[in-house]
């Protein structure tokens, strides 16, 4: 069964002529897929994602990077090995720095465990440094990332509760603390361009983000590209996200970015992990979990960011978190191959 659905919608000009719209995916999850037996088929014969990605107008493999996970996986050799295959394939590398040795979201954004117990010198110094050592990294590999990510869904901030802004930390103290954690980050991975290197800085928050912008933004601080998650069934519907989109445009004449998105295929379950999404309460009316369903919900997605006066593009989160014998998947319903990885 086809279910490699992105061809023909991930395929439109951006705003400006000298910057490429991304038509991404987010491959984090594929080599731990791999290890644990997961294969990709198209037809009946084995295929490798990534090239067949890149052969249907992916452009872009947006890859987290932890910091010291309990797992092989998300560290910086798994992340150089990742990287080095998209470029292979010709993608661009959107790297996810999430400054946390697991999951960063909104609920949570802990430190590494390394920096645990620093003072705050120590750690923009911390931060400043592993972002240089993370990208000479790439570079040294000939893989140097077009487009790094400061933070994932840093709706509250990051590295808490030094870089913490929400409810009592509110405030100018705070907030200057967080704009000099990401500065030292910035200036980490700047430190390792060349005057002929290209790359652009992203801050990702979960939803919303026109308070988190306007408070982040300014007193001699700036990044390039505003991004969001929009999962309808958290963030509602599309035309809530164009009014998203549309604010932070007015407001802040950025390029937009739909970091991640997703939609299911189906409501069934493959394996015995509980799916994230599984309730017909958690479609849009106009989708339903079907082939057809994903495939119109991102048609019509693709239409919302492109006509955006700033869109920039999507990443599609974890179109190959299939579920295998020896490793589950929460969200293999969402993924663009079907339960037997057959595109």
């Amino acid at each position: 069964m086809k279910r490699f659905i992105l061809t023909g919608i991930l395929t439109c000009s951006s705003f400006s002529e000298n910057i490429q719209f991304i038509n991404g995916v987010d491959i984090s999850m594929l080599k731990q897929v791999e290890d644990n037996g997961g294969t990709f088929y198209e037809n009946g014969i084995q295929i490798d994602p990534i090239q067949t990605f890149s052969e249907n107008g992916i452009n872009t493999a947006r890859i987290k990077i932890w910091h010291t996970p309990t797992l092989i996986y998300n560290n910086l050799e798994s992340v150089l090995e990742i990287a080095e295959r998209a470029s292979f394939a010709s993608l661009d590398i959107f790297l996810d720095f999430h400054y946390s040795d697991t999951w960063a979201d909104p609920s949570s954004q802990t430190k590494p465990s390394a920096w645990e117990g620093l003072n705050f010198e120590t750690l923009c110094d911390s931060i400043e440094q592993y972002s240089s050592h993370v990208i000479t990294k790439l570079k040294d590999q000939n893989t140097l990332p077009r487009y790094v990510q400061i933070g994932n869904e840093t709706d509250c901030g990051l590295l808490w509760p030094d870089g913490y802004v929400c409810n009592e930390s509110n405030n100018d103290y705070q907030w200057n603390k967080l704009r000099e954690l990401f500065q030292h980050a910035i200036n980490g991975i700047n430190s390792v361009l060349d005057i002929q290197d290209t790359l652009r800085i992203i801050s990702h928050v979960s939803s919303g983000g026109n308070w988190f912008f306007n408070n982040l933004l300014g007193h001699g601080f700036d990044i390039d590209v505003l991004s969001l998650s929009y999962y309808p069934m958290w963030h509602g519907g599309l035309s809530d996200l164009n009014q998203n989109i549309q604010v932070l445009v007015n407001n802040f004449q950025k390029p937009v970015l739909i970091a991640e998105t997703s939609y299911p295929f189906t409501l069934q379950w493959n394996d015995n992990t509980n799916n994230i999404l599984g309730s017909n309460t958690h479609l849009l009316d106009e989708y339903d979990a079907s082939e057809e369903g994903q495939f119109l919900f991102l048609s019509d997605l693709m239409t919302v960011v492109k006509e955006s006066n700033y869109g920039f593009g999507i990443c599609y989160w974890a179109p190959d978190w299939i579920s295998t014998n020896q490793f589950g998947s929460p969200w293999e319903n969402q993924a663009l191959f079907n339960f037997d990885g057959e595109l």
